[in-house]
């Protein structure tokens, strides 16, 4: 680690993970290696212990309750902000290349001043949330049409740094059912032409990661 000029790489180590099927405990020394994947004998070792296990909080599963009153008008929102992925470096190293963010979500329902942020996930272009929120809502209301959602990169010195925004119909919600997707996130305007950024608002057991649809 070096503050002032940049970290300088000391070796690495490549671990196939096919030898955790097994679920048991693997520990091991393994031989530092250069940037070539070759071993010289002047790295070091490093020791390594692991094994494979289901962390059921990393699963993401929501809105899994039945709806036990269909026959009654819907009055309330859910929604559910997951996870995001490729989002821009907004903090950049200052002496090397790359860089990262801090990214937080912001939620409005247009016609409520009811308002909601998520956490702020620190150092991550890949950030996962995994936060609920409710807005009650009457879905004859013809204010309450959209969701407004922008993602910002917290600063605590200058202030957050927009990184980018959608705006969610909610008439396609009008079935009732959970949906689950990718959004791609455009600029602070409603109309701009949309970004390469995406990111999660919802999301339930039937989610496959890389599907745009769910």
């Amino acid at each position: 680690w070096d503050q002032l000029s940049g970290n300088d790489f000391m070796g690495k180590v490549q671990i196939m993970l096919n030898a955790f099927q097994d679920r048991s405990v693997h520990k091991a020394w393994y031989p530092l290696l250069d940037g070539s994947l070759e071993e010289d004998g002047e790295r070091g070792q490093i020791e390594i212990c692991a094994r494979w296990i289901h962390n059921p909080a990393l699963k993401s599963h929501f809105f899994h309750e039945d709806d036990d009153r269909p026959d009654k008008m819907a009055n309330e929102l859910r929604v559910a902000v997951v996870k995001a992925r490729n989002l821009p470096i907004m903090d950049k190293n200052i002496f090397s290349k790359g860089g990262s963010s801090d990214p937080m979500v912001h939620l409005a329902l247009e016609g409520s001043i009811l308002k909601f942020k998520t956490e702020v996930q620190k150092k991550t272009l890949t950030p996962k949330w995994n936060e609920v929120f409710a807005f009650p809502c009457d879905v004859t209301d013809p204010t309450a049409n959209v969701l407004d959602v922008t993602v910002e990169d917290w600063d605590l010195a200058s202030g957050n740094d927009f990184m980018g925004r959608l705006v969610i119909p909610l008439d396609q919600f009008e079935d009732r059912q959970v949906h689950t997707r990718y959004y791609t996130l455009g600029g602070p305007n409603k109309h701009e032409d949309l970004c390469e950024e995406v990111w999660v608002p919802a999301g339930d057991d039937g989610f496959e990661e890389g599907s745009e649809d769910g």
